[in-house]
């Protein structure tokens, strides 16, 4: 196979090319030369990295640590074949970890260096404290974090300012289902500054806010010229939490059809066990 040659080349080591071949020559067997010939080309890139390790075939752990979870969907079949011939497993515990500290990561390095910062960092030494303590999981850090960060966001759009309770109310207005997730941080950023703030928000406060924020969804949408089925289950999940306070409706699990009530377009919507209606969107 020329093309198999070409690509061989490429490799400097020659345990690489080895390999390489050993692969082109398991995928032959699963999808015909042709196809391998196809094929090829897409998983150079996975074998340019085995080529940093000369002399041994990377553990799962270094594999998902370089390429992370998403990359290596794209290298399914060069995984199943490690798989098959070298017995390198996927470990879905270690690629949760490994996807879940990026995801961390990435979150830390938003606040530019300042009194945020420090804080943020801070809080995230003490969750780590825990995690080695096991009273805490990283998906759980991962969720106060992104909480913490969205509350700092909040208090300052360039990260300079701590919170005060005003941004605490403003933060849990717009996000109320975060309360939980941001409680620790309120408690952190309480204890190293000496302060007291609360994550206690009146009811009736939230309630108007998330409805101020849904009738803007509808609004956007009548705006955005848009249609189709997508849109309309769209716009139903949004106004049956609007007009009906259903707590998140699934929009793929609706079934409704078209109905005329008083000159009033609308849609006779079922969800769950119960019939509602809610009016079609008055188009510009």
């Amino acid at each position: 196979m020329q093309r198999l040659a070409i690509k061989q080349e490429a490799f400097e080591q020659p345990h690489t090319r080895s390999l390489f071949v050993e692969f082109v020559q398991w995928l032959e067997t699963h999808v015909g030369a042709q196809r391998a010939s196809l094929k090829i080309g897409r998983y150079h890139r996975f074998f340019e990295f085995i080529e940093r390790y000369p002399l041994e075939i990377p553990s799962y752990a270094v594999l998902v640590e370089h390429f992370q979870a998403e990359g290596l969907r794209q290298f399914r079949t060069p995984m199943n074949w490690l798989k098959e011939r070298y017995g390198v497993h996927a470990d879905s515990a270690l690629q949760e970890r490994v996807t879940e500290t990026r995801r961390i990561n990435a979150l830390l390095s938003k606040p530019v260096p300042g009194p945020a910062r420090t804080l943020l960092h801070s809080y995230h030494a003490g969750m780590l404290a825990r995690l080695t303590a096991g009273t805490v999981a990283l998906r759980s850090i991962r969720i106060s974090i992104k909480a913490a960060v969205g509350l700092l966001e909040e208090a300052s759009a360039s990260f300079g300012k701590i919170p005060d309770q005003p941004g605490v109310r403003r933060y849990l207005l717009k996000k109320p289902g975060q309360r939980a997730a941001v409680q620790g941080f309120v408690l952190h950023v309480n204890r190293t500054h000496g302060l007291t703030l609360s994550t206690d928000v009146d009811d009736k406060a939230v309630s108007r806010a998330r409805r101020k924020h849904l009738e803007m969804q509808l609004i956007g949408m009548m705006g955005s010229g848009e249609s189709g089925e997508q849109f309309k289950r769209n716009w139903i999940k949004v106004a049956l939490m609007l007009f009906h306070d259903v707590a998140r409706p699934s929009k793929r699990k609706l079934s409704y059809e078209r109905q005329v009530i008083d000159s009033q377009e609308g849609f006779t919507v079922r969800s769950g066990s119960k019939d509602y209606w809610v009016p079609a969107p008055l188009r510009r």
